[in-house]
């Protein structure tokens, strides 16, 4: 498939309304493929600078992406789609 590339938005706190943190949170622009699966998108957050990886938790059009063999054109995430990487200090990673 071809190259996509997906902003991913990182909330490292809940204090604002969610469009508030979406305008103000740091984002990663990552360049993948729409048949990369919701692992493959973790695994590059994850190789990225920020909290540790066990306690994000990615989701898309207001979907919590808990599937991590689920592929990203599944879902409808598309070229310039964003993802949000939440952040959950007692959360343990996607399965």
């Amino acid at each position: 498939m071809s190259a996509i590339t997906i902003k991913v938005v990182l909330f490292p706190q809940r204090s604002v309304t969610p469009g508030q943190q979406a305008r103000e949170a740091p984002s990663l622009q990552i360049a993948t493929s729409a048949d990369k699966t919701v692992a493959d998108l973790m695994a590059a957050v994850e190789a990225a600078p920020g909290p540790a990886a066990d306690t994000i938790l990615l989701s898309f059009d207001g979907a919590d992406l808990w599937d991590g063999d689920a592929t990203l054109a599944s879902l409808g995430v598309a070229d310039g789609a964003a993802v949000e990487a939440n952040v959950h200090p007692d959360f343990r990673g996607c399965g």
